[in-house]
């Protein structure tokens, strides 16, 4: 798996998956840069991006792409 830092956003989340994807944020910022993805990680990065987009029909395939390339993205450093 690749080393990243992660980067949670939850756009358009509210109620318990805004205070879930938060809660991920804050334990995210206090792992090592090094630290490389999990499966577990990526399934519920993409559990909530299927969940924000209304649940569609699918297997999840792009969703679960979409989480991974997310998490293993650098977040920009502000300088």
């Amino acid at each position: 798996m690749s080393r990243h830092r992660h980067k949670h956003v939850a756009s358009g989340s509210t109620g318990a998956a805004q205070s879930q994807s938060q809660s991920s944020a804050a334990q995210a910022d206090e792992r090592h840069d090094d630290h490389p993805i999990s499966a577990d990680e990526i399934r519920l990065a993409a559990y909530w991006k299927w969940e924000n987009a209304g649940k569609p029909a699918g297997d999840g395939f792009l969703f679960w792409l979409a989480a991974e390339h997310e998490l293993s993205t650098p977040p920009p450093r502000n300088h």
